[in-house]
């Protein structure tokens, strides 16, 4: 089965954190160069959330985006007059090891060791899946937008399979996603192993932090991943699986983009975003 995307369309990855998404990330700035936009959000009446008012300013300054990412985009935000143009795509992950991953990812970052009861005690919600795509602690509304407004869902566990689905169904034949190792992966688990190893003392609190997420993860499992698999042809898949992932493409093309990319991003978008937080303009 083909899929295309109007003219026009911008396909959005909603970036949960701790799905490998860098890995992705890097693949879309390699591929696209300049045509792909990994935003910020910058409104502390609510943070984490890419808006409208940043959607429009973000498009004045790059007009020619085809692509955008990151962790504030939530498809349940209203998005007006650009929301026909918006192709929304998404990766879950096994719900309980996504939870220890930020925490081991956390603890890396803080230096510091933290017990894991009173790290999950300083998070902002449990269902950290659940609210990335409903906006909030609604599972049922959560599947619903992702069986109606997204065009594409992966699955860690199924990381490659997901690569392929991901440009079968946004339109992208010709997109290289060959990478050499996933971007931003811890090198140690000590963390993870031991909560693993007082699983007992953790579980209770562990299954209250992630119920909703292993109910939308299983509907993804059991209903829209065997569609993807169906749409794109079992025996199509796996030929694809032998040979995508095994050339590296033209190397000197994909570097130029993704330093086109980077240079752009660091350059231009990140001065105007820092300038855009302290701004009272409305657009």
């Amino acid at each position: 089965m083909e899929f295309e995307r109007e003219p026009g369309q911008i396909i959005v990855f909603s970036h949960i954190p701790k799905t490998a998404g860098q890995t992705w990330r890097h693949l879309l700035r390699s591929n696209l160069g300049m045509r792909h936009v990994d935003v910020f959000y910058r409104t502390k009446d609510h943070p984490n959330v890419y808006e409208l008012k940043d959607l429009r300013k973000d498009l004045r300054l790059q007009p020619w985006a085809q692509s955008i990412a990151g962790h504030g985009a939530i498809s349940a935000v209203d998005f007006k007059e650009y929301q026909h143009r918006l192709l929304w795509y998404t990766m879950l992950r096994d719900p309980v090891k996504r939870l220890l991953s930020h925490y081991q990812y956390r603890l890396k970052l803080r230096g510091r060791y933290t017990e894991f009861s009173e790290w999950a005690a300083s998070l902002p919600y449990p269902n950290y899946q659940t609210r990335w795509i409903s906006g909030e602690q609604d599972v049922e509304k959560a599947k619903e937008l992702l069986a109606t407004r997204f065009r594409a869902v992966g699955l860690l566990e199924e990381y490659n399979s997901s690569l392929l689905i991901f440009r079968q169904r946004l339109g992208m034949p010709d997109f290289n996603v060959y990478y050499d190792k996933p971007k931003n992966t811890a090198p140690s688990k000590e963390h993870i192993e031991r909560v693993k190893e007082n699983w007992d003392k953790y579980e209770d609190l562990i299954m209250e932090h992630t119920a909703l997420d292993i109910e939308l993860y299983n509907f993804v499992k059991e209903t829209i991943w065997p569609q993807q698999i169906k749409d794109y042809g079992q025996a199509q898949l796996e030929s694809d699986l032998v040979t995508a992932f095994s050339e590296e493409g033209n190397r000197l093309l994909l570097k130029s983009r993704y330093v086109t990319n980077m240079a752009f991003r660091n350059l231009v978008y990140k001065p105007f975003v820092r300038i855009d937080k302290g701004s009272k303009l409305q657009y």
